[in-house]
């Protein structure tokens, strides 16, 4: 059995420990957390690991091809990928269509560009992990396990794929809000259609719906009018009726103030802005349930997981 050596076998771990911060950081801290971090997290560990990815699969079909040239096709492969899906949103949108990801409204970000310096880092990598290219498969396959599953997990929403949301991660998910429009643009209209993509756990593409149960038979008739409790952070209902989207616009980016809420019954929505004044303006989305808690039926707006947005004006 080949030994490694302990510069090989450090790199090695590293190799994994990356692949399992990547499925980490797409599954749980970018739910938990959205935001400029978690978005370049991803980009940064996908820039290091995905040429060394696509190098171990290849080795494990091709044993005898030239190892520097499978990881140099793989490289140049991986550039031109990252240039094109961040330069391009249509090629974006092909690119997550031909892979047959169900992420339908991934964003072409032209700043990731900048992080491109960091694939540089994967040739020493490369270098360095070299002998791991060349061992058995059997010995192989479990190392490129982690790393393999979090590129594929990465190319859906919230990092969660069919793969079981990847290996128990599921439990881990919740509904999720990716906005798409309005973004940091400037409105000169008076009307604009504001449009979001919902995710649930389970990749629904819109909220989910469960029938009120009937009251107790212990319950008062006529039954206690509804009481809206409006807005909250947490959605912690077991069963629930979903009513309608509310989108709400700040000048706050805490929302401590809300300037104005508008109902919407699907994920694209026509807003009246002329109310609002010139500036920037932030804006969310909240999901609104009808429930029954014993006897009582309860109206509320859920906070879901987003990135807060803004527009001027």
């Amino acid at each position: 059995m080949e030994i490694f050596n302990i510069t090989v076998q450090s790199n090695i771990l590293l190799f994994v420990f990356l692949g399992i911060l990547w499925i980490l950081n797409d599954s749980v801290l970018k739910i938990l957390f959205p935001g400029l971090v978690t978005g370049k997290i991803s980009d940064v560990i996908g820039l290091l690991l995905t040429p060394l990815i696509l190098t171990g699969i290849i080795s494990l079909f091709r044993k005898k091809e030239n190892l520097y040239r499978v990881f140099s096709v793989s490289l140049f492969f991986t550039i031109l990928l990252f240039l094109f899906i961040n330069l391009s949103q249509s090629i974006n949108d092909s690119f997550y269509k031909f892979i047959n990801s169900n992420e339908k409204m991934n964003l072409a970000d032209r700043s990731d560009l900048l992080l491109l310096p960091f694939s540089f880092f994967t040739v020493y990598f490369f270098k360095k992990t070299k002998p791991f290219f060349k061992i058995p498969n059997l010995r192989k396959l479990p190392i490129l396990l982690f790393p393999t599953l979090a590129l594929i997990n990465t190319s859906y929403p919230t990092g969660r794929s069919d793969l079981i949301s990847i290996i128990g991660l599921l439990s881990l998910a919740t509904d999720t809000i990716i906005q798409l429009d309005l973004k940091e643009i400037t409105v000169a209209d008076n009307n604009y259609t504001f449009q979001f993509q919902f995710i649930g756990m389970n990749n629904e593409s819109s909220a989910r719906i469960s029938e009120i149960p009937d009251p107790n038979s212990h319950c008062s008739n006529p039954e206690k009018p509804t009481i809206d409790f409006g807005n909250r952070e947490n959605k912690d209902i077991e069963v629930g009726k979903f009513q309608n989207y509310i989108i709400e616009i700040s000048k706050s980016q805490n929302f401590e103030t809300i300037v104005k809420t508008s109902d919407c019954n699907n994920t694209a929505c026509i807003i009246d802005l002329q109310s609002l004044g010139s500036g920037k303006f932030f804006w969310k989305v909240r999901v609104r349930y009808l429930y029954r808690r014993e006897c009582q039926l309860y109206l509320e707006n859920f906070s879901v997981p987003q990135e807060v947005h803004y527009f001027m004006k």
